[in-house]
């Protein structure tokens, strides 16, 4: 009979840990706040970074939320938001972000978005995707 040691049972709990983490984590899922949003974008198997600017038509508020996420678990989603070049926002976007920026015509936002690997002992068949856009609000929060 084999004798069980403490590392073993370590080991079979951070597995276990991780299997019902991935289950547990899903997908981000956020109802698209237009059909035509100002800008869509995506990382991952659909392209890696990503890097974009708009130049602001009137003034309002916008908003840049992630819309749908299928990345792996070893692979993280970092977001960087300038306004006229000054950055406003550093954030991991991996598991979902909401945030509205107050903009006045002729502002420039700039959105940059890249991947970064998650130490773990998950492998990946497929690297996964993430969805995020830039929409203006109707109505200002």
């Amino acid at each position: 009979m084999k004798k069980v040691t403490f590392f073993s049972v370590s080991l079979i709990a951070l597995c276990l840990f991780v299997i019902t983490s991935i289950t547990l984590i899903g997908s981000v899922q956020a109802a698209p706040l237009r059909d035509n949003p100002l800008i869509e974008g995506c990382i991952g198997a659909c392209g890696e970074p990503f890097s974009t600017s708009y130049t602001v038509p009137k003034n309002g508020v916008y908003c840049f939320t992630t819309t749908d996420s299928s990345l792996c678990p070893n692979t993280g989603a970092e977001v960087k938001i300038y306004q006229n070049g000054e950055l406003i926002l550093k954030t991991d976007m991996t598991y979902g972000v909401f945030f509205k920026i107050n903009a006045k015509k002729r502002d420039i936002i700039t959105i940059e978005a890249n991947l970064f690997g998650i130490n773990s002992c998950i492998q990946c068949i497929w690297l996964g995707e993430l969805y995020f856009q830039l929409e203006k609000l109707e109505k200002d929060l």
